[in-house]
């Protein structure tokens, strides 16, 4: 079996593709991860960024607690309910009041 879990010591500064999804990550600090479309000339839309999310929640996880802090970067999420589509793929005890 194929291991498509990100590299576990990311050199500061690099990146590497995240497998079968077209989303590119970069370390942007020691505790930071933007994540990103592989193609810039195609962007991918907030319904796109919370299938993934779904789709990779343990991986999602694992790579938040690692680098405590993860940028959406150069994603469509253009509206309300595409912010939320994307929360709600993140967490499901998204708050109504703040």
């Amino acid at each position: 079996v194929e291991d498509d879990r990100p590299p576990a010591n990311l050199p500061h500064g690099g990146s590497y593709a995240v497998p079968g999804s077209g989303i590119v990550a970069n370390e942007g600090a020691p505790f930071l991860l933007v994540l990103s479309p592989g193609d810039p000339t195609k962007p991918l839309n907030g319904e796109f960024l919370a299938n993934f999310l779904k789709e990779n929640t343990d991986w999602f996880r694992d790579t938040f607690f690692k680098y405590g802090a993860v940028i959406f970067r150069g994603f469509e999420v253009l509206d309300a309910k595409s912010f939320e589509l994307v929360v709600l793929a993140i967490t499901k005890d998204l708050a109504t009041v703040y």
